[in-house]
């Protein structure tokens, strides 16, 4: 198990939480790695920065479902 410290596995990122960082993303509002962009989109710290962390792979996951 590689999970380290402070994240979560990426393969438990759910599409809900992934559409929820992608509408903070695509406000323009924040800075994504600004403490208020993780309090607008609602999800726990370790959840947030685990899909900044993973966002190519959640991105090709989730996207292409649409």
């Amino acid at each position: 198990n590689k999970k380290r410290k402070g994240y979560k596995l990426m393969e438990n990122i759910t599409q809900n939480q992934w559409e929820a960082y992608r509408e903070v993303q695509d406000s323009g509002a924040y800075n994504m790695l600004s403490p208020q962009a993780v309090d607008m989109s609602g999800l726990d710290k370790d959840t947030y920065f685990t899909i900044i962390k993973n966002y190519s792979e959640l991105a090709e996951k989730y996207e292409d479902s649409e």
